[in-house]
């Protein structure tokens, strides 16, 4: 009998061989001689007595990423510069401020809401509450209803936000401020995806309403969302890497991971909040963790080990503009994969 041997020959082929690198930002709480009193999961250095890796790789890979995220979404900033370099870098910030003309601008009612984390749906009632409380008297003064497609607030009396005290979380919640008494608009009269479920493009977009009964509703998309995205950074186990990375912003690092503040995956349909508005992340406080099939490839010279590493979390906002993101309020973790080709 014949032996078959077959003309061309096959070569077993298997995954280069890799090791983990295991980051958790909770760490840098056990080198205390390496950070700052201050020390935050967005800025803070790992320094052992020892190289932290030694090996000959030559590649490290984000495998997974952990977010544990409870910054709040709702606050006013002051004091220091007056902007989300104030939260971002752990200042004093305040409750949200919300006034009200009623009546012509005869009286001006003012109130806040609470520092928190809020959705759409939370932070309508707080404030209605707020300002009825505020107000005062046997009877609700204001009132969140919802009337076909359209979500508003009622009043007894004609009323309008008054341009007086800090103004940002109405328009935050889209509603304009110091306008017309009587001109509205629906916040739920859109056929964005994920504002409204049932979008009805015949209804009336602005609409006249008569004394004293006067619904007042948004004359923009309402949104709570602060930040856009963060990124996270370490120069340290970059640096190596020939092809940089680069974006649109003005704002370019090279990164280990984008995480972008949106709807996972998972979240199909999106969740909506007792108003019907999208439950969009930062609206509640969550962990969630993300995994990558093909993660981005640092190289890295397999003759350098893994020393000293600090760590950076840098955030975007709805503005575009990028800071530090050192504060309290979230904590991560991170897998590595190092790779020995």
């Amino acid at each position: 009998m014949t032996e078959y041997i077959p003309a061309e020959k096959g070569f077993p082929i298997r995954e280069a061989s890799t090791a983990n690198f295991l980051i958790s930002s909770i760490d840098r709480n056990l080198y205390e001689n390496n950070n700052p009193v201050t020390t935050t999961a967005g800025n803070f250095v790992i320094q052992k007595n020892n190289s932290l890796f030694n090996g000959f790789f030559t590649r490290i890979a984000v495998q997974e990423v952990v977010l544990n995220w409870q910054l709040p979404n709702v606050y006013d900033i002051s004091g220091g510069t007056g902007s989300q370099s104030e939260i971002a870098n752990g200042g004093f910030v305040k409750d949200a401020s919300v006034s009200v003309d009623i009546s012509g601008g005869a009286q001006t009612v003012a109130t806040t809401v609470p520092v928190g984390i809020y959705t759409i749906a939370s932070a309508l009632d707080t404030m209605v509450a707020r300002l009825n409380t505020a107000i005062g008297g046997a009877s609700p003064y204001f009132a969140v209803s919802l009337v076909g497609t359209q979500v508003i607030i009622t009043g007894t009396r004609t009323w309008r936000f008054s341009p007086a005290n800090n103004p940002n979380l109405s328009q935050d919640l889209g509603f304009g401020i110091g306008g017309s008494y009587t001109l509205t608009k629906s916040i739920r009269n859109s056929a964005i995806p994920g504002l409204n479920p049932y979008p009805n493009p015949t209804a009336t977009l602005f609409q006249i309403q008569s004394s004293p009964f006067f619904p007042f509703s948004g004359t923009s998309l309402p949104s709570l969302r602060q930040w856009q995205y963060i990124d996270f950074v370490s120069y340290n186990l970059t640096y190596n890497q020939d092809i940089k990375d680069s974006s649109t912003s003005t704002n370019t690092r090279d990164v280990l991971h984008r995480w972008y503040l949106s709807s996972g995956a998972g979240q199909n349909p999106p969740y909506q909040d007792s108003y019907g508005f999208t439950i969009l992340p930062t609206y509640v406080p969550f962990t969630e963790r993300r995994d990558f099939a093909f993660p981005k490839q640092i190289k890295w010279m397999p003759n350098m080990p893994i020393g000293q590493v600090a760590f950076e979390v840098w955030a975007t906002d709805v503005s575009g503009k990028n800071y530090l993101l050192n504060t309290d309020g979230y904590e991560w973790m991170m897998t590595l994969l190092i790779s020995e080709v």
